[in-house]
């Protein structure tokens, strides 16, 4: 069976091309950063010294080969110019043999090519520059839906929409899973109707604490966004407000596996809670996670 893949939501099939895979890296580069110091035998690696204590990720290569077929040069070169207009640009990139995973992706370099066969064929060879982590191709806050590419015996939870949301009075402490196999900084929600929020609260996890800090709006509802390190509230009329002034700390991420995650109040609140991101993965879709990451 041939396979081809999607890319900015068009299917290679529909321009009559067939794919090669040349090169798809399973692993992404590690950044490095070695010092040489005087005195010091070897050199020390300070990949880890950023605020999330891990080493970071370079994007990677994909290599593919596009087969063209044509009656003549003509509709080669026809051809040609379509995929050319096709591939411009940068969008999700979706492979058949991966369908429950999406790269974001963009053509790094220029696209060449030789017609051979008097003009009846040709060979291109694509470079896609991808980010360092899969996603799935959905969020924990809608989890997997019918009509959705997934292949059979996938090992997908299902409710994780529902395992998200926690409700409580007072402090706490919650065990947020990551399904997947890369870090992930979510959208946290906190909500309160009686306003006692704008009190003042805090989030912990592992050493990392967020405080959000009292101040004269009174809120009933809370946004944080780790990923865009924006922090929103929805005030008791309604209105949306920006108050990241409010916010001291250092933002954390979810490791895959199990997290502990420690909400402090500083008035007794009956919180609702939602946690929300969309898995991402070191390559294929793995919806276990890794707790000894």
């Amino acid at each position: 069976m041939r396979t081809g893949f999607t890319f900015k939501g068009r299917h290679s099939s529909e321009f009559g091309m067939t794919m090669a895979t040349k090169s798809r890296p399973i692993l992404p580069e590690q950044r490095s950063s070695m010092i040489d110091l005087p005195g010091h035998d070897g050199s020390l690696d300070y990949a880890y010294m950023n605020d999330y204590g891990r080493a970071m990720y370079m994007n990677r290569t994909f290599t593919i080969v596009l087969h063209a077929a044509a009656q003549d040069i003509y509709e080669l070169q026809q051809k040609i110019a379509r995929v050319g207009a096709w591939l411009s640009g940068s969008g999700e990139l979706l492979f058949d043999d991966l369908p429950e995973v999406i790269w974001e992706a963009a053509v790094k370099g220029s696209i060449d090519y030789a017609p051979e066969l008097h003009g009846q064929k040709a060979l291109l060879t694509v470079n896609f520059e991808v980010q360092p982590f899969s996603h799935a191709t959905f969020g924990t806050d809608e989890g997997p839906q019918i009509g959705m590419d997934i292949p059979i015996g996938s090992d997908i939870p299902i409710g994780m929409d529902e395992v998200m949301i926690f409700t409580g009075s007072g402090n706490a402490d919650l065990e947020v899973y990551n399904y997947g196999t890369a870090p992930v900084r979510p959208v946290i929600e906190v909500s309160d109707s009686s306003g006692k929020l704008s009190n003042g609260w805090s989030i912990s996890c592992g050493e990392k604490t967020i405080v959000i800090s009292a101040h004269s709006n009174a809120a009933s509802l809370y946004r944080l966004d780790l990923e865009h390190y924006e922090l929103k509230a929805r005030l008791l009329s309604g209105t949306w407000m920006n108050v990241l002034g409010a916010l001291s700390g250092q933002f954390f991420e979810l490791a895959p596996g199990i997290n502990t995650l420690r909400f402090s109040f500083n008035d007794n609140v009956n919180y609702s809670i939602k946690i929300s991101y969309v898995p991402e993965f070191i390559y294929g879709a793995d919806f276990g996670g890794d707790e000894d990451a």
